[in-house]
């Protein structure tokens, strides 16, 4: 249960830290007259201020929390279970049980990545 929680606040900070980047890396990929990332960011606080970089965001704090808290328990249930019942030392049961954990974090993640983009992107795509 710790490592939900922890999973869970971890992924609330990244994604209030990120969502910026994420939204000029989109914009920037899709703009045909973006030619530096300076652009980019000049483009976008010129749709709508700061709170611009922010659109989207929604869907990205709803899957962050159930994404973090589903790396982080699988991760930490996997490694336990590795020491557990294998010989592997502790490097090698936390790079298993880090491969282990990718694919909850990815099946769980995805829908909202999709929703995101599309609010990132609706001026720009059809």
């Amino acid at each position: 249960m710790e490592s939900i929680a922890a999973g869970a606040a971890v992924g609330l900070i990244e994604c209030a830290v990120c969502q910026p980047f994420d939204m000029v890396k989109t914009r920037h990929h899709l703009s045909s007259q973006a030619r530096s990332v300076a652009s980019s960011l000049q483009a976008i606080h010129a749709e709508g201020g700061f709170r611009r970089f922010y659109r989207g965001v929604g869907p990205e704090f709803a899957g962050m929390v159930p994404k973090s808290a589903a790396m982080y328990s699988s991760y930490d249930g996997a490694r336990q279970l590795l020491l557990a019942h294998t010989s592997l030392d502790e490097v090698a049961a936390s790079v298993a049980a880090g491969a282990a954990s990718g694919p909850f974090e990815a099946a769980v993640v995805q829908p909202f990545q999709v929703v995101k983009v599309r609010m990132q992107t609706k001026e720009y795509v059809g």
